[in-house]
């Protein structure tokens, strides 16, 4: 149970450098957990909220989904998957869902919802 939404909490969306950054967006949230319904599997989350120099030092872009400062809010995040039916189920419960923004590798799915960046995009790591 999360403080979130019904299956997210502020932890396991805070900056993985330990400085404790986790603005995260409500409406990001709200299609998060939709997807995740749709899906019916767990969303582990890898990687949620990134303070400025942390998204640096994982090589993120400026405009990152991820980033999180005093004015803006994380838009992203990577959903930890490592088999093939899991990453399936949740591709299609995220295009149900409306994301626009969709990453694609091996241990994870990334999913953004900034308006600031390209939509209707797809790409693999």
């Amino acid at each position: 149970m999360g403080d979130l939404s019904k299956n997210f909490g502020k932890k396991e969306f805070a900056c993985k450098c330990g400085c404790g950054a986790n603005k995260v967006d409500k409406a990001f949230i709200w299609k998060l957990q939709y997807a995740r319904d749709l899906a019916g599997i767990p969303f582990p989350i890898s990687s949620g909220c990134r303070c400025p120099a942390h998204n640096k030092r994982e090589e993120g872009r400026s405009r990152s989904d991820h980033l999180t400062t005093e004015d803006s809010y994380c838009e992203g995040a990577d959903i930890a998957c490592d088999n093939s039916a899991s990453r399936f189920k949740i591709l299609s419960a995220a295009l149900s869902a409306g994301f626009r923004r969709i990453g694609v590798s091996k241990e994870f799915v990334h999913l953004g919802n900034a308006s600031h960046n390209p939509q209707n995009v797809l790409w693999t790591y």
